[in-house]
């Protein structure tokens, strides 16, 4: 758990707390920052530059913004992996708030007294699990132990001995045993991976490449022995010292060689291939019997899910790998794309093995079978793609399955849709020259999953609030204390997740009389052994009403991450104009708030990204004034008290959110998606 400053910040009004921004204002501002940050190169390496997309017509109206502060917890899940202290005895929770006895806790002594003046609470409020420990309750309450807890101040008898009580911030506790004792994170030779290929007609799109390059299962020299009268092939200056590269042919060595790795780095590790056109076809590991889905069956969801559960991969990559190549160059591109059904296989198939990965290589559109996606006529019609998106991602994410997307840049493949799969399941996306597919399966393989079924729960104390990426807010329901929880799912070495608080000014029942605040945070997640564990994080943090004071002890790389998640969450939900203004507000603060060459760079590559997905969503707004569908990002009603007015503003939300969602072009929903991983 780290923050984004080593002070909480309390505001003393609203006025520390907002300011009046323009559009002008900001797209002037975040020019001039990303110039000026282009200009440093401490350690990182020359970016590209930013071009500035055409000028929009403006409002000269300002915006009343929240300021972006330091007010940031971040979670660096991939720090599950790592050994915590492992408690000896069962979680304490408080019978009212559900806060966990932790190693801030202090205890003291009671005396005998009636239940009926008691502050005790029942058992069933004490915890979720059955395994965790229960405050006292009776008639009677003994003389012991009390626990005053630290978010709500309710008073709990407990009954702990020393040894079981918490020493460390960070303590483990096991809900339920293992139940597969090979499968373990450390243990990543032990998975499954299936790829879903894409063998369409759109997959023969070749690409020059200098020089003669003997491909493997190239059918060139077999076409050349046609040519009996060894005529001249070439047009008239027509470069002759190329190659020409297909999209199929550049994955199929990349296929091949991220399987040959794995025979040799990870030779435990199974390996599984379907491949779509107008039909799915399920190869394995090229060892068993192949099965082919056709007609009817492409829209048959409980069908394609038994289909794939039922074709097991038995064989291992040592064993399967040379059948495996010999088969991947064996196919060959023709028909049309059943996308939706494939990945449904897919899937289905690699829910065998908790922690497995599914790697979708697409270039177009599904046209085939469920998931279509080439006549989204209607805003409704991307609704409904969308929740089947949606509900095979958490599949995926139940099953501790990650699905990560690949797209070949040069056709459409509604990656908005698509990018749900990775979204929500701890994948990753990305469009790349089809030359580059190798790298990219590189990166996926690189981090493993290392948990699942992750759950956080944040509390916070009383007066205290989790600002939400709509701007929204979730306020405490008992006894004036804070949580939240988020449902998490996949996470791999590198999952980062961020929480944006706020202290209400004036609420004296936060920090009152205090010179620190608690924040604990309680992650439920599974192994891959299957064991399920409880982390409890607790700190202690300083307060501070000096905004500077906290801004100068800010840790720029947990603001980086939180700015780049919130912006891509806000642009997701259709509002464009907040989203850049969210960037331009961490743009001055991270500024104001970088004072090390290591701060200043992190801030510099931020910066840069940002740049990038602010000229995305600039675009997007100037296409939408181009074909004359612009949508209003102001959506506050004139008269806020009205009965209806958030009706009325949930509803403008909605329809705006729809129709962006309808219309977002590939390019911009990568780039969301990418910004939404953080990790700076």
């Amino acid at each position: 758990m780290e923050h984004g400053s080593s002070f909480v910040y309390l505001p003393t009004n609203d006025h520390d707390s907002e300011e009046d921004l323009s559009e002008n204002e900001m797209e002037e501002g975040i020019q001039r920052t990303a110039m000026r940050k282009q200009m440093f190169s401490a350690r990182s390496a020359p970016a590209a530059p930013v071009s500035a997309p055409a000028v929009m017509e403006h409002k000269p109206l300002k915006r009343r913004q929240k300021k972006a502060d330091t007010n940031i917890l971040a979670l660096k899940l991939g720090t599950l992996i790592e050994k915590a202290v492992v408690a000896t005895g069962d979680p304490i929770f408080c019978g009212q708030c559900h806060a966990m006895f932790s190693s801030i806790s202090t205890i003291t002594r009671s005396e005998p007294e009636a239940s009926s003046s008691s502050s005790s609470s029942s058992s069933s409020s004490s915890s979720s699990s059955s395994s965790s420990s229960s405050v006292s309750e009776g008639s009677q309450q003994e003389a012991g132990q009390v626990w005053k807890c630290e978010f709500c101040d309710h008073a709990n008898h407990i009954s702990i001995d020393e040894a079981e009580m918490p020493k460390a911030d960070s303590v483990d506790y096991l809900l339920e045993p293992p139940t597969n004792h090979e499968q373990t994170a450390a243990n990543t030779d032990a998975r499954l991976v299936v790829f879903c290929v894409d063998i369409s007609g759109s997959m023969c799109v070749s690409t020059e490449v200098a020089g003669k390059l003997d491909l493997k299962g190239s059918k060139t020299k077999d076409l050349q022995n046609l040519n009996t009268e060894r005529a001249d092939q070439y047009m008239p200056n027509q470069r002759r010292n190329v190659t020409y590269i297909s999209r199929l042919q550049a994955l199929q060595a990349a296929v091949d060689a991220q399987v040959q790795a794995m025979s040799k780095d990870a030779p435990n590790t199974k390996v599984g291939l379907v491949t779509f056109n107008n039909e799915v076809t399920i190869i394995g590991d090229a060892i068993q019997a192949t099965h082919v889905i056709a007609g009817d069956k492409l829209y048959d969801y409980e069908g394609l899910i038994e289909a794939g559960s039922k074709h097991t991969i038995e064989q291992n990559v040592a064993h399967s790998a040379s059948q495996f190549s010999q088969r991947i160059y064996q196919l060959e591109e023709g028909g049309s794309t059943a996308l939706g059904p494939a990945i449904v296989v897919s899937v289905a198939q690699a829910a065998a093995v908790p922690g497995s990965k599914v790697i979708l290589c697409t270039d177009g559109l599904s046209n085939v079978g469920l998931g279509s996606l080439d006549s989204l006529v209607t805003e409704e019609d991307t609704l409904r793609m969308n929740e089947f998106y949606r509900q095979i991602a958490e599949y995926a994410s139940t099953k501790g399955v990650a699905v990560s997307v690949i797209s070949i840049r040069g056709d459409d493949c509604r990656m908005e849709q698509l990018g749900t799969l990775a979204d929500l399941t701890g994948g990753k996306v990305d469009i790349v020259d089809p030359l580059n597919i190798t790298d990219q399966f590189s990166n996926i393989m690189a981090k493993p999953i290392i948990a699942t079924h992750v759950q956080a729960t944040l509390l916070l104390r009383t007066g205290m609030y989790v600002e939400e990426e709509d701007n929204t807010t979730e306020h405490a329901s008992v006894a004036g204390t804070h949580s939240v929880t988020k449902n998490i799912g996949n996470v791999t070495s590198d999952s980062d997740y961020t929480f944006h608080y706020g202290v209400s000014p004036n609420a004296g029942g936060a920090a009152e009389g205090r010179d620190s605040l608690p924040f604990q945070v309680q992650i439920h997640y599974t192994r891959l052994d299957g064991a399920k564990m409880v982390r409890s994080l607790t700190q202690l943090k300083a307060v501070t009403q000096d905004r500077s004071e906290a801004e100068a002890a800010a840790h720029i790389p947990v603001m980086a991450t939180h700015a780049a998640q919130q912006t891509a969450k806000m642009a997701q939900g259709g509002d464009y104009t907040r989203a850049r203004m969210n960037n331009f507000l961490y743009m001055k603060m991270m500024d104001r708030s970088a004072r090390t060459d290591e701060d200043r760079e992190v801030a510099a590559k931020w910066t840069r990204d940002v740049s990038v997905v602010d000229a995305q969503l600039q675009s997007e707004q100037i296409e939408e004034r181009r074909q004359g569908r612009a949508y209003s990002d102001d959506e506050a009603e004139d008269d806020e008290d009205a009965p209806d007015a958030k009706e009325r503003e949930k509803k403008k939300k909605l329809t705006k959110m729809k129709a962006r969602n309808h219309k977002r072009m590939d390019a911009a929903s990568n780039a969301l998606y990418q910004m939404k991983k953080g990790g700076y």
